[in-house]
């Protein structure tokens, strides 16, 4: 199955999923299909653990 079809079909499933457990195994899965390919697509930003926080530069850091 195509990774495209795959997470479509695991978004519709969590968007009627009851079962707050089964809901969190379906998103986890999500997450990490789309993991999967930003670092395929996107391989520079892997420097850092969360892409949502930049590396603050040198000029960033505060002087003692």
């Amino acid at each position: 199955m195509e990774k495209n079809q795959r997470w479509r079909e695991l978004c519709a499933q969590a968007a009627v999923e009851k079962d707050p457990k089964r809901l969190m195994e379906l998103v986890a899965e999500i997450s990490r299909l789309f993991d999967e390919e930003h670092a395929r697509t996107h391989p520079r930003s892997q420097s850092s653990d969360n892409p949502l926080v930049e590396d603050p530069g040198p000029h960033d850091q505060q002087k003692e």
